[in-house]
């Protein structure tokens, strides 16, 4: 997997390469609802498979509970379990995959956090630079991974939690909306070259792209 082609000290000293954002934590939750309303391939890939999943959920409710087959104890425990307990206990995986992919590009000072105010739940890799390909990468990893692990529990696990799971599958992709939102920013840019990096002590995330000026004088 490629490793670091620019530093975080080169984005911010070499003339050829130009901040667009700088996004800080408060930001976070608004910069999410408004790349998510742009019609970027990362927005509607994100809508087309949770309306698909969404559909899952509807017909796995048609065919138990709505069908009259469980008690309404079973029916709520199991409501519990997809929409609440599961994907709480997948937060910690999803944010150990960014973390992990991180690491494997070769990224040395990792670190976890997150804002109940905002309940956001996020993993930074200190001035580390990633380009616009390795972010596609570390973002979409835990949502492919878990979806897999998830759609096999729906398709090999008992009724009540075959049910439980398809809601999980619907929950946990919803919650991927960050994901998705920020890989739609990257895909708005009409820029060849765009990086990224994380400053944990400022708690800011940077985004810069390489301008033309410096193509051109080649």
């Amino acid at each position: 997997m490629a490793r670091q082609t620019v530093t975080a000290d080169e984005l911010e000293s070499l003339p050829e390469y130009r901040m667009i954002r700088k996004l800080e934590l408060d930001e976070i939750v608004p910069f999410i609802f408004e790349q998510i309303r742009k019609p970027a391939w990362p927005v509607v890939l994100f809508f087309s498979v949770n309306f698909i999943l969404l559909g899952l959920v509807v017909w796995t409710t048609l065919q138990y509970p709505v069908a009259g087959r469980w008690n309404a104890w079973r029916v709520i425990t199991m409501a519990l379990n997809g929409f609440v307990l599961f994907p709480l206990l997948l937060i910690p995986l999803h944010e150990w995959i960014h973390g992990g992919v991180y690491r494997l590009i070769g990224a040395p000072d990792i670190r976890y956090g997150h804002d109940l105010s905002q309940f956001i739940f996020y993993v930074t890799a200190h001035r580390y630079v990633v380009d616009k390909r390795g972010f596609f990468i570390i973002a979409l990893a835990p949502f492919v991974l878990i979806s897999v692990l998830l759609a096999a529990a729906f398709l090999f696990s008992p009724p009540g939690f075959s049910w439980a799971f398809s809601i999980t599958l619907f929950a946990h992709s919803t919650m991927c909306i960050g994901d998705f939102a920020l890989m739609g920013f990257f895909s708005s840019s009409r820029s060849k070259e765009m990086f990224t990096f994380d400053d944990t002590d400022t708690m800011s995330s940077y985004f810069y792209e390489k301008t033309e000026q410096e193509d051109h004088g080649r």
